[in-house]
């Protein structure tokens, strides 16, 4: 059996789940409105790719500036 890793579609179908919807993050796929309208609502936010395993955390500071703080990979944070 092919398991498809797309994160974007595993998302949506844990999202059909009633128990599963409402315990998910708020998950939008990346554009730079979308990035915006996150940042103002949250002080941090993570950027993954649909396929892959790393991921970059990016902050909001108290001047409005983005602090980027470096992106994790798999391979890294398991050694």
């Amino acid at each position: 059996m092919l398991i498809n890793r797309d994160k974007w579609l595993q998302y949506n179908v844990l999202r059909r789940g009633a128990t599963l919807a409402k315990r998910l993050p708020e998950t939008q796929l990346l554009q730079k409105s979308s990035l915006t309208k996150m940042l103002q609502r949250y002080q941090s936010v993570v950027l993954k790719p649909r396929n892959g395993s790393y991921l970059v955390r990016s902050e909001k500071r108290r001047d409005s500036r983005l602090l980027d703080s470096g992106s994790i990979s798999r391979e890294r944070s398991e050694t």
